[in-house]
């Protein structure tokens, strides 16, 4: 017997699984970074200013720059990230981050270093939809407030690791220091990403793509709706199994069929 299930109603009907907190806590680790980036310049700027001999007052719009790109990364990352996919987007995100932090390092002058902020911010604007959306995507309707709240409070979080950094790091190593670890990190936690975060749900579904990686994240969310053995695909990994059936378009109440698309924005799976 063929059963119709809702992806929504699947991932708000049941309990938060461990593969929802892990969602989680990639997403509240893309935000520490973005956290720890927008402090890390407020505590390396006294040292910067020596550096390159420049009066503290003339680092005033290296400051702006980086919230300008920060606001234009979000405008632009996120309506792309809706019509192109989260996940890569808040990958993509993630390395433009991590790069020009990296070269901030290196910078010999007043215009480099507006322009890495710049830039560096265009990441940082551009992770945040990503990381809400997905947060709260991924989260039971009734807890969704709180997976949001706390993938937003570690953007703080990640400004109070700045401080703690940079206060052992700057005089015991120099304030370049500080930027090769606002650097590196955020490139592990995009390789993470790329290996551990999947793509929204409500994206695949709707753009009719990558149907097999839908059917195994719902799986991981709601194993309990494909327990029969033997509506089990061998095809797919074994360890994370799936439906062997398609997605199902609920095109009227006496006529359904299920084909390899979706004709729905309603998600609906077949089993």
């Amino acid at each position: 017997m063929t059963t119709r299930v809702n992806v929504n109603e699947a991932n708000d009907s049941h309990s938060i699984t461990a593969y929802q907190i892990g969602i989680l806590g990639l997403c509240m680790l893309v935000a520490l970074l973005d956290g720890f980036d927008t402090q890390a310049i407020g505590y390396t700027a006294p040292a910067i200013a020596q550096a390159l001999n420049l009066p503290r007052e003339a680092l005033g719009p290296v400051f702006s720059a980086a919230l300008l790109g920060a606001a234009l990364g979000a405008l632009s990352f996120g309506p792309l990230a809706d019509r192109l996919g989260r996940k890569r987007f808040m990958i993509a995100a993630t390395i433009v981050l991590a790069v020009f932090s990296l070269l901030t390092a290196y910078v010999t002058s007043l215009q480099q270093l507006l322009a890495c902020r710049f830039l560096a911010g265009l990441g940082l604007g551009g992770a945040l939809p990503s990381f809400l959306a997905l947060g709260g995507e991924f989260a039971p309707v009734r807890r969704r407030g709180v997976f949001v709240t706390l993938t937003f409070a570690a953007f703080p979080f990640g400004g109070l690791i700045t401080a703690l950094t940079s206060s052992y790091v700057i005089p015991t190593f120099g304030w370049q220091f500080v930027f090769y670890i606002g650097g590196s990190v955020p490139l592990v936690v995009a390789a993470l990403l790329a290996l551990c975060l999947p793509e929204s749900l409500r994206f695949l579904v709707a753009r009719n793509i990558r149907l097999d990686e839908a059917r195994r994240t719902l799986a991981c969310i709601a194993p309990e709706l494909i327990t029969p053995a033997s509506n089990w695909s061998p095809r797919l990994n074994p360890s994370v199994r799936a439906c062997r059936s398609s997605i199902c378009s609920p095109s009227s109440a006496r006529r359904r069929r299920c084909s390899s698309g979706v004709r729905s924005s309603s998600a609906s799976w077949c089993w």
